[in-house]
């Protein structure tokens, strides 16, 4: 079952998102792809497709890395979606916005 994460960003920072799947299984041999779009009903190609890191599989934690350069979106809110990607396994692991804040720049 997907878990509802609602994540906030910093506009062109690099930085790693955690996850834990919900209920907690050995997810070592997955899988796993993170997908972001500017609108849920946006055709293909997404904005940003990229492969998730097996952090913990035994305790069904994974992470999802970011440069700065795939965060350097215009400020606002996306739409996201992590899914198990092995054949015969495909589940929505996480769902929910992904907004990016403009950062403050001093004069």
């Amino acid at each position: 079952m997907a878990v509802q994460n609602n994540l906030t960003w910093y506009k062109a920072t690099a930085g790693v998102q955690p996850f834990t799947i919900d209920p907690v299984e050995d997810i070592s041999t997955w899988s796993i792809v993170f997908t972001m779009r500017r609108n849920q009903e946006d055709a293909n190609p997404p904005l940003l497709t990229k492969a998730c890191g097996i952090l913990d599989g035994p305790n069904g934690t994974f992470t999802l890395t970011l440069t700065k350069a795939e965060t350097t979106l215009p400020a606002g809110t996306y739409y996201y979606d992590v899914q198990r990607d092995n054949s015969g396994g495909e589940d929505v692991l996480s769902i929910g916005t992904f907004t990016i804040i403009q950062e403050v720049k001093t004069p």
